[in-house]
């Protein structure tokens, strides 16, 4: 896909999926939802977050699903990250493609897509016109089949 010239040269908007509920063996264990527990002094959510606003991301749109009172009471305006967070809900049986045409995204600008019960890496390739790895999401393999790491950036 080309991106025209318009684009922006970093994304500087993120969609956080939070949607998806893993076992409920967390939330039962400590009433959290499984990405709020903590992994080293901090919850996937508020690593995803943090990656999200080191990735050159100010603005981020959080897909709420049925922890959406306890995400929210975590993440509150975002101001702490120094970015701005909107949050919408999704429902169960709303596909992903058709969440994010509801968000209106305007399609000459660049995303990223981000899974909040995934772990970011610490590194993502650095792109020298992100322009060029749109699309691309990061992936890893096993012997079945190509999974996604959680993580993309997409026009």
């Amino acid at each position: 896909m080309k991106v025209s010239s318009k684009s922006t040269a970093v994304s500087d908007i993120g969609i956080l999926l939070t949607t998806r509920s893993a076992e409920k063996a967390g939330d039962a264990a400590l009433g959290l939802p499984v990405m709020l527990l903590p992994l080293h002094e901090r919850s996937l959510l508020q690593r995803a977050v943090e990656h999200l606003v080191r990735s050159g991301c100010r603005h981020i749109h959080v897909a709420l699903g049925d922890d959406a009172t306890s995400i929210k009471d975590f993440l509150q305006t975002g101001e702490r990250w120094g970015c701005q967070i909107r949050y919408h809900y999704i429902d169960p049986q709303e596909s992903l493609g058709r969440f994010v045409r509801r968000l209106e995204l305007d399609p000459e600008h660049l995303y990223w897509l981000a899974d909040a019960l995934q772990v970011p890496l610490e590194s993502l390739p650095a792109l020298a016109d992100p322009a060029e790895g749109a699309g691309q999401s990061l992936c890893w393999s096993d012997s079945t089949q190509q999974r996604w790491a959680g993580w993309g950036l997409y026009t």
